[in-house]
């Protein structure tokens, strides 16, 4: 009995991507798994053969129980992201041995002819892109492994959706087979397009995002600029307040900022173009989207502010944040005084707190928990609008601005 079962990597040419030693070892095995177009490249042997689908139980029992010469074929190298390494669990590694082939990132990024000993990998095979979109946000070279799911223009759709659009895309088909080839397009153009099933996808972060014109902006931007919810405008922080606001939170280059209730993100994005890594925090999982298409439309990502988005409900979405130099409170859920007490007690010493409010009822709470050191600030703007020939002016809803340092 051969004491080893052989895990062997083989390439889209079947056998002719095979070496000596490899091919001996699948000629002499009793029994063959592997997925249908691996077992489709060996049609003559006479070993029982047995198909990888959906069923790693089955073959890791099949595997365990067996007596005779065992061979797995699996794709390129399969230690990367492949079978071998679910085996070498299950199995242990005394019973294994892995012969490579080259894996289908390798000739990706070779056709691509881009160095990925610095690339990010991914792989989408049977798992969400979401947990990996923020290690893509900040990467400048990707390589993803796809599948019937998780395509191209799938991928790119979400990416897109998150506010990353500065990448070039490179969708890799059918390596090293006689239907190879490799189209390059921009990220945002991938959404719409179909590929073949077998496909690697590579990105490389460009200089500037590709799709949208960026502009140097000034302290104070127009409420008309970000985009805001739609039908119903208004949930962001109007001009004249967020100047106030951000004049209180003294912010400085590389400050720690937290925004909690970011609405349309207006806060965090002038905060990270004062040179601020900001934490946008927000509920609301359309809201986010907004957010992340500001951040794009202010060209945040090619400034040396930073904002990362959180999904989430506060104060539970504060529990592993970075102590703040400053903290933004725009909304709060009906939770103000919880978020309130936790953000004192992670402010750094020095650090300043700005709350936005609308009512007497939460400035007085408030005032019991900041005391005598907050200071309130009510901010009644009216702006001019035209009334035929004639310039009337139309209240805002008045805000009480809060502020508080720690000491």
């Amino acid at each position: 009995m051969n004491q080893f079962v052989y895990i062997i990597g083989i390439g889209d040419k079947g056998a002719e991507s095979l070496g000596r030693e490899a091919l001996q070892i699948i000629t002499a095995a009793e029994v063959l798994l592997g997925g249908e177009r691996h077992l489709a490249c060996f049609p003559d042997l006479s070993s029982e053969k047995f198909p990888i689908q959906n069923n790693l139980k089955a073959i890791t029992e099949k595997i365990a129980s067996e007596t005779r010469r065992v061979v797995v074929l699996a794709s390129g190298d399969p230690l990367f992201y492949g079978i071998a390494g679910y085996l070498l669990n299950k199995i242990g590694a005394e019973r294994l041995k892995v012969i490579p082939s080259t894996s289908s990132m390798q000739l990706a990024f070779a056709h691509v002819l881009t160095s990925w000993h610095d690339a990010l990998l991914v792989s989408c095979h049977a798992k969400p892109l979401a947990p990996a979109i923020e290690s893509i946000r900040e990467a400048k070279k990707v390589g993803i492994f796809t599948d019937q799911n998780n395509t191209p223009a799938f991928i790119a759709t979400q990416l897109v959706k998150a506010g990353i659009s500065d990448f070039r895309a490179f969708v890799c088909e059918n390596l090293g087979g006689k239907e190879e080839q490799v189209i390059e397009a921009d990220l945002i153009d991938l959404q719409d397009r179909s590929f073949a099933p077998l496909n690697v996808l590579i990105l490389i972060k460009q200089v500037r995002p590709v799709a949208l014109p960026v502009r140097e902006w000034s302290f104070g931007i127009p409420d008309d600029a970000f985009h805001q919810r739609q039908p119903l405008k208004g949930l962001i922080t109007k001009n004249e307040v967020r100047v106030i606001s951000l004049s209180k939170m003294q912010i400085h280059p590389g400050d720690i900022v937290w925004d909690i209730g970011a609405g349309s993100g207006s806060v965090s994005i002038e905060a990270a173009l004062l040179g601020a890594k900001v934490w946008a925090i927000e509920k609301n999982q359309g809201d986010c989207d907004i957010i992340r298409k500001n951040i794009v439309q202010f060209g945040i990502l090619e400034k040396k502010g930073k904002i990362q988005v959180i999904h989430g409900r506060a104060p539970e979405a504060l529990a592993d944040l970075p102590a703040p130099d400053a903290v933004f409170i725009g909304g709060s859920g009906g939770e103000i005084s919880e978020i309130v007490q936790l953000c004192q007690t992670h402010l750094k010493k020095g650090g300043r707190l700005v709350i936005n409010l609308a009512t007497l009822e939460n400035v007085a709470a408030l005032q019991n928990i900041l005391g005598q050191s907050s200071a309130v600030t009510l901010v009644q703007i009216n702006r001019s609008r035209p009334i035929l020939n004639l310039t009337r002016f139309e209240a805002l809803n008045p805000v009480f601005v809060i502020s508080w340092e720690k000491i």
